[in-house]
């Protein structure tokens, strides 16, 4: 989480009410009419989501940090097994999660061995596990743009056919078939499903209407900014050109092993469209 951003007073879970109060001082401030703190926070949290926050805080953060290392089962049958392939984001987290299982377990590895790029622990003349250097693959920022362009405004409820048309009209995916998942809400709601500024200025211009508050896109950008704690949108947005890794991958392409596309979910269970990420291409 970005260093950047203030302590919440009631925990780091609660953006939403912490988000609230500013927007609420900023609104009094500039003469606007400021809404019920209750009703604020219902729209804010019907808008926006965690991973809303989570990627505002890769944007605040000055620099890229992570080092990802994938951890790859070997030949010892373990709880490690359970998971072919995991990810850490440094080469210490990935070996603390490994030596803790064997810990758990009483394993104990007899050789560890260089590898061009990582470490592997064998237990005598079995491989325990393999433990090697993410290389993300190069990408395109205006593949990512596109991306954004498409899914501009999909809401996570009640959009799937709408979802499906928008990702059919990118190149190359037009042929593919599209497994979404049963979505029982015919209407729209939920934040929305890409987590990037221009959406969250939009987002925030209907939670505003939804007051009856009406505010133009700059207004709700200075909005979204102090939702999130940022002193300014153009503080928020200052870094968002940067590629970068982020968060936790979660579609991993390797051949190590003659693993196919393996499949990493971050927490907060975000929704899969079926589409491999690089280093960043879909901005999640």
């Amino acid at each position: 989480m970005s260093s950047n951003i203030p302590p919440f007073p009631e925990g780091p879970g609660n953006f939403y009410s912490f988000g609230a109060h500013r927007i609420a001082r900023y609104l009094a401030k500039h003469g606007m009419p400021v809404p019920e703190q209750q009703a604020l926070q219902k729209v804010l949290l019907d808008r926006f989501d965690d991973i809303d926050y989570l990627a505002a805080g890769w944007l605040l953060e000055k620099e890229d940090t992570s080092d990802w290392h994938a951890v790859i089962t070997g030949e010892v049958d373990c709880d490690l097994s359970r998971y072919p392939l995991q990810a850490a984001p440094t080469l210490t987290d990935a070996l603390a999660s490994v030596l803790e299982i064997c810990d758990r377990e009483r394993i104990f590895p007899t050789d560890v061995d260089r590898l061009p790029d990582g470490i592997r622990l064998r237990v005598r003349d079995k491989i325990f596990a393999d433990i090697r250097r993410m290389r993300f693959e190069a990408y395109q920022p205006k593949h990512c743009q596109r991306l954004q362009n498409a899914l501009k405004g999909v809401r996570v409820h009640g959009e799937n056919e709408r979802m499906e048309a928008k990702l059919r009209s990118l190149p190359g995916f037009a042929s593919i078939e599209f497994r979404l998942g049963r979505d029982p809400h015919e209407e729209p709601r939920g934040n929305l499903l890409l987590p990037f500024p221009a959406n969250w200025a939009t987002a925030m211009m209907l939670a505003m209407a939804s007051l009856e508050i009406p505010v133009k896109r700059h207004v709700a950008q200075e909005l979204v900014a102090r939702l999130f704690g940022a002193d300014t949108w153009q503080h928020l947005v200052a870094h968002g050109d940067e590629p970068r890794v982020r968060t936790t991958p979660y579609v991993v392409a390797t051949s190590i092993h003659g693993c196919r596309d393996m499949a990493i979910l971050s927490d907060r269970g975000r929704r899969r469209l079926g589409l491999r990420k690089a280093a960043g291409v879909l901005g999640w």
